[in-house]
């Protein structure tokens, strides 16, 4: 399967173990601040028109506030981070950290037009994460649109090493 074109990121290390860490710190913004201020201040708007009594508003922004909640928690919910050394895949949900050996990636892609942009590692076996990993990658500031995240390539050298 081929992989998806991109713009390239900045890589963090940031791992104790001394593995490179490559997960985007808006990752605990996206996971945990925006669902629940959406949730809340969306969801006070919606009472608020309500209460208005205009029976447009009443059906309307219940129904955006509860779609977009749905959208919000379900992306939310799929983002990880994650540490790389020479031979395995560290992911964490904040809540747990597994380890996954570099010959069980399948593929990856990269999704470069959706904001905030998100990379995708496919696994051959389900883990406890799941049979993939979701993450928003630091894009850096070079637009190399036409190039896949260097977060990926080095990843995907690794594994073709690991071979």
């Amino acid at each position: 399967i081929p992989n998806s074109l991109s713009c390239s990121v900045a890589l963090a290390p940031v791992d104790k173990r001394g593995a490179k860490g490559y997960f985007r710190n808006p990752n605990v913004f996206l996971k945990f601040l925006v669902p629940p201020l959406w949730t809340g201040g969306f969801g006070l708007g919606a009472l608020a028109a309500w209460l208005t009594g205009d029976p447009i508003a009443k059906g309307a922004f219940p129904t955006a506030w509860l779609a977009g909640s749905a959208f919000i928690l379900w992306f939310s919910k799929r983002l990880r981070k994650f540490s790389i050394d020479e031979q395995f895949l560290y992911v964490s949900d904040y809540r747990f950290e597994i380890r996954v050996p570099l010959n069980d990636i399948l593929y990856w892609r990269y999704q470069m037009w959706w904001r905030p942009s998100l990379a995708t590692i496919y696994l051959r076996t389900s883990s406890r994460a799941g049979p993939r990993v979701v993450f928003a990658p630091i894009n850096d500031l070079r637009w190399n649109f036409w190039r896949p995240p260097s977060v990926l390539l080095e990843l995907e050298s690794l594994v073709k090493k690991g071979k």
